[in-house]
Formats: structure tokens, sequence, C-alpha cells
């Protein structure tokens, strides 16, 4: 078997109507990897299109899994098993949002700990179902991860959309009443639950 890098298993586009038909080809796809592996990894760059990928979930009937309904408590922090149970439960295709927002402030022996836990999850009693993560702004954390990926070539595939680029300068204090140095702060968020659900109606634009 040919040698497989992360170059040849992350796959780039260059539009989102082709990542579209990417994901549409892979929910009939009769792939022998494609069927045992679940989680997808979507790389995106900016919040604008992780909400034309949360329309397009919808318009394919896939549920939606809101990290904000795993906590009991405004500030709960959403633990690495904590997200690998959500995401091992999941019974049909989902997409999980917003998991970059949580999965980044993972340490790296967390970080690399969980993806390594969720990379080759199987289901194989429901052979289409999907687990589509969406990831941005982590592109180079999760290359590296992959380029230590001891069984990338089994894996599912990869998937990333170079739209714009999109650069937020996030403050994250333990302070309540903590004092933001610059004037043109868009928005102060005071709890975890309000910066998981701050993508679907205040992210930048």
């Amino acid at each position: 078997m040919a040698h497989i890098d992360t170059s040849d298993k992350v796959k780039v586009f260059g539009s989102f109507d082709g990542l579209a038909t990417e994901i549409a080809n892979d929910m009939k796809s009769n792939d022998m990897l494609a069927q045992r592996y679940a989680v997808r990894f979507i790389m995106l760059n900016n919040f604008d299109e992780l909400k034309e990928l949360a329309k397009l979930m919808v318009k394919f009937g896939v549920e939606a899994l809101d990290l904000e309904e795993l906590i009991d408590e405004d500030d709960e922090w959403v633990t690495k098993d904590m997200l690998r149970d959500a995401l091992m439960a999941c019974k049909t295709s989902t997409f999980v949002t917003p998991f970059s927002e949580v999965v980044r402030f993972y340490n790296d022996d967390d970080f690399r700990g969980f993806f390594n836990d969720i990379m080759l999850i199987e289901d194989v009693r429901n052979p289409q179902k999907r687990i589509y993560v969406p990831l941005i702004g982590l592109q180079n954390r999760f290359t590296d991860f992959l380029n230590h990926f001891a069984r990338i070539g089994e894996s599912a595939p990869v998937w990333r959309y170079d739209a714009e680029k999109q650069t937020v300068e996030v403050y994250f204090t333990k302070y309540k009443n903590y004092e933001i140095p610059q004037n043109e702060i868009q928005c102060k968020l005071s709890s975890l639950r309000d910066w998981l659900k701050f993508w679907k109606v205040q992210a930048p634009q």
C-alpha cells in the first residue's frame, strides 16, 4: 500500500459549491473508508461559511447538535470526555456546532488525545451515518495533528474550503468585571453558554 500523508488525505475546495457537491456525493458513497468511519472534518476560514454550511445541512436533513445543550450551568466547561461521548452517542447524521469554539481552548495534550479518540469512530450498523465537525481557524493545529496521526491512511475523508480568512481577537478571562482595553470590541460575552451561541447571530461578518 502506498504511503499516505496529510496532503493526500485533505481534499481542498476553491468554492463552497464544490464542497457542497462533495458532501452530497459522500452521503451516497459506497467507498469502504467512507462507510466505515463516521466523522467528517471540514476546515473553514470564517463564520460566514459556517452559517452557509449549517443551512446546507438543514437542506440535506442532517440533525444538529448544539454544544450548549451539553451543559447545565451557564459557565460549565465542555470537557473533551463530554464532547467525545456526545459524538459517539449520535444515532443519525449530525452537524456539530460550534465545535471549534470549544476545542481551540484545549491544551495540546487534550487536543491530540481528543482527536485520537474520535478520528476513527465507527457505526457498523449505520454505514451511511455522518458526523460533520466544522473546524474554523484551526487549520495549523489540526494539520499538525494529522501529520502525527499514525492511522491517517485508513481514516475518513478530511475536507478544506479555502474561503477568505477572518481574524477575530478573543479575550478569555475568569473575571466577571474585567475591562477589555480596546474600544472597538464588537461585544462582550458573560458566560460559556453565550460563547457557544455567539456564532449563530453575532459572529463577525
